[in-house]
């Protein structure tokens, strides 16, 4: 119902179509992007002063910034300025990613004019200036963060201007005095500016509080959450999108002056000047480089491709550090999980490997126990020395091995004592899966030496369950399975006993579903 509604919204589907032509391209100016080439791998400064001075240099590096974040899993958001952005990345990443965007722009022919592209940078390095003056005057801290984002607040603009040279340059200026700049663009685009400025931001990566942060730059602020940086942005998206012209709402800026910046600004025209003023020192500056210059493509494109080789070679090499590092503490993990004797899970292995797959099944899980007990072990240990009873544990471990599968969990509790895990079965599978391990292991011998073969004499207690960590602890679980296998170790006599866990209203919640006439399984010879 509501995509039927959206598809036969002519609003909405000019929007769409707006955003679907808009792109991602935006060109850089030639002068700052020739200075990339020069700029030192180590001069942090001076590649700050670049990203202040380009809002599209500025945006896509706040993208790679982010998109760096959600990888390592950082999701706060937070905002940056640009110095915090080219200490983050470091200035040699920074120079790399500029010079990529340089010969992106090569293959580019935008239709925005010269006078529309230049006016454009001008106005985002005065709303920048501005978001900067307003914020220091309400909090002096982030100002650098407010000047980044007014310097992005425009961004889709000349993309909007490429869509339609003519509508900014004969419509736009002949609007109504009650509309508002953004008022047209959505009679004309079914999206204004800022709507299409956090459109093309989030598909920079860039995340959503700062794409929000752009979308409503041109809204009164409200509530508490990031309200200076609000508010400065509000002021600055005051200023006109023109060079030249007046303020887009007067009123707005003259009430917000009276109660922000009357302290610092006499009037609301000299805190505009002063933000055109500190924007025109560098937009100077900016002209020079840019005028009469192209760039260099021979040396852009060298210098862009050795900064990519040399990150490719250091991504390469800190993932193969990486790698070796996983490797390192996997081979460290084992070591803490493994029984260094027979190879199969420790204690503390075993119980958190099972947790983890309680835990992952996100509820109750079917699951067979297994607890098993050698019989007449210590006097093997006496008669022939405990090098033959290691013997005999190792070669129980591979004969439990062979008995399931590779995802059972097999664990050593200490001594002569083992247990099994296999979840995911029937009550007819586990009965099987513990007739199958016993008739595997049971009455084998052992060649332990040329001239020595002993038997495997097994105890051995297996319970089912279909909660297990639901209704059923593993401990509570494991303790059944024990009391099972004591209860066949008792009768003097090598034997399996299977039973069920169901609650009860014994001191410890648990009883053991095992009727009194339950015997050692039939195929089997407990007695050898």
């Amino acid at each position: 119902m509501h995509g039927m509604i959206a598809t036969n919204d002519p609003q909405h589907t000019l929007s769409g179509d707006t955003l679907a032509r808009l792109g991602v391209s935006v060109p850089l100016r030639p002068g700052p992007t020739q200075d990339l080439l020069w700029v030192s791998s180590s001069d942090r400064s001076g590649t700050t002063a670049l990203v202040e001075a380009d809002p599209v240099f500025a945006s896509r590096l706040l993208g790679v910034v982010f998109a760096a974040d959600a990888a390592d899993g950082a999701t706060d958001g937070a905002m940056r300025s640009a110095s915090d952005v080219v200490s983050e990345l470091g200035s040699r990443h920074v120079r790399a990613v500029g010079l990529a965007l340089g010969v992106q722009t090569l293959v580019l022919d935008p239709s925005v004019g010269e006078h529309w592209l230049k006016g454009w940078w001008n106005v985002s390095l005065a709303k920048a200036q501005a978001a900067q003056l307003a914020h220091g005057a309400m909090d002096p801290k982030c100002g650098r963060q407010a000047y980044l984002l007014g310097l992005i607040s425009d961004i889709a603009l000349p993309l909007l201007m490429r869509l339609d040279p003519g509508f900014y340059r004969d419509v736009m200026p002949r609007r109504k005095e009650n509309q508002s700049w953004c008022d047209v663009e959505r009679h004309r685009f079914g999206v204004d500016h800022a709507q299409a400025g956090a459109y093309l931001l989030s598909k920079w990566n860039v995340p959503a509080p700062v794409c929000r942060l752009v979308r409503a730059h041109h809204q009164t602020p409200a509530g508490d959450e990031n309200l200076s940086l609000r508010t400065a942005l509000y002021l600055s998206g005051l200023m006109p999108h023109e060079e030249e012209g007046a303020v887009d709402n007067e009123p707005a800026l003259q009430s917000l002056h009276g109660r922000l910046l009357a302290n610092d600004y006499a009037t609301p025209t000299s805190f505009l000047e002063s933000a055109r003023f500190a924007a025109s020192k560098r937009s100077r500056g900016d002209s020079r480089r840019d005028h009469g210059r192209e760039l260099d493509l021979p040396g852009l494109l060298v210098a862009s491709a050795t900064d990519c080789v040399e990150l490719v070679t250091r991504a390469h090499r800190l993932e193969t550090a990486r790698s070796r590092q996983a490797e390192d503490l996997s081979t460290l993990r084992m070591d803490a999980y493994t029984d260094p004797l027979t190879k199969v899970l420790n204690r503390r292995g075993f119980f958190d490997l099972a947790q983890q797959r309680i835990d992952k099944s996100g509820g109750g899980l079917s699951a067979c126990c297994m607890l098993l007990d050698l019989n007449e072990f210590k006097p093997v240990n006496d008669k022939y020395g405990h090098d033959v009873g290691d013997k005999i544990l190792r070669g129980l471990a591979k004969l439990l091995r062979r008995s399931v599968s590779r995802t059972d969990l097999i664990g050593r509790l200490g001594g002569d004592e083992f247990v099994v895990l296999i979840t995911d079965l029937t009550e007819e599978g586990a009965r099987s899966a513990a007739e199958r391990l016993y008739k595997t292991c049971h009455g084998v011998h052992l060649r332990v030496s040329d001239d020595l073969t002993l038997p495997v004499l097994l105890s051995l207690g297996a319970v089912y369950d279909t909660q297990l960590g639901e209704s059923v602890p593993l401990d509570q679980m494991m303790a059944a399975a024990d009391e099972l296998m004591y209860r066949q170790k008792r009768t003097r006599k090598a034997g399996l006993l299977f039973g069920r866990v169901t609650p009860d209203v014994l001191d410890d919640g648990i009883a053991v579903d095992a009727p009194a006439d339950a015997e050692p399984a039939k195929p089997f010879d407990p007695q050898i």
